[in-house]
C-alpha cells in the first residue's frame, strides 16, 4: 500500500491521554485533491503496545470548519478496544462513511480518548482510498 504523506494524521504518535491527532488535514488546501466519488477510509496501526491494564480507547473523525475540528463525524473504534486487543502490530480500517464530496467541514483529525491514562502506547494513522 503506498500511503500519502500529505494524508498522514498521526506518526508514531505517543497517546498517553485523550489528544487530537498530532496532523490535522486541510481539505481546501491546494495540494488536496480527493476525486468526487472516493470512499474514505480511516488507517490506525499501534506501532507500540499500550501498558494499560483495564483502560480503553476511542478514535472518532472529527470535521468541521474550525481548525483544529471539534465536531465528532463518526466514531471508527469503539470503546471496547480494551487492554486486550491493543497489542503491538494491530491494524484497523474503517469505511469513514461518507465520500470525498461529503465532508462537511475543510478540516480533518483523528481525536483519541482514552478512559484513563495510558501508557507507553503509540499509532501511525492515515486517511486512504483504501
Amino acid at each position: 500500500m503506498i500511503i500519502d504523506a500529505v494524508l498522514v494524521l498521526s506518526d508514531d504518535q505517543a497517546v498517553t491521554s485523550s489528544a487530537q491527532s498530532e496532523n490535522i488535514l486541510d481539505l481546501g488546501a491546494a495540494n488536496m485533491k480527493l476525486e468526487a466519488g472516493t470512499p474514505l477510509f480511516a488507517n490506525v496501526l499501534l506501532t507500540t503496545p499500550f501498558d494499560t491494564g483495564a483502560n480503553t480507547l476511542t478514535i472518532d473523525v472529527n470535521n468541521d470548519d474550525n481548525n483544529p475540528p471539534t465536531t465528532k463525524h463518526q466514531e471508527i473504534l469503539p470503546a471496547t478496544a480494551t487492554s486486550a486487543l491493543l497489542a503491538a502490530g494491530w491494524l484497523s480500517r474503517a469505511p469513514i462513511g461518507l465520500v470525498a464530496e461529503q465532508l462537511v467541514g475543510r478540516y480533518l483529525s483523528f481525536y483519541y480518548t482514552c478512559s484513563a491514562g495510558l501508557t507507553s502506547g503509540k499509532l501511525f494513522s492515515f486517511i486512504g482510498s483504501h
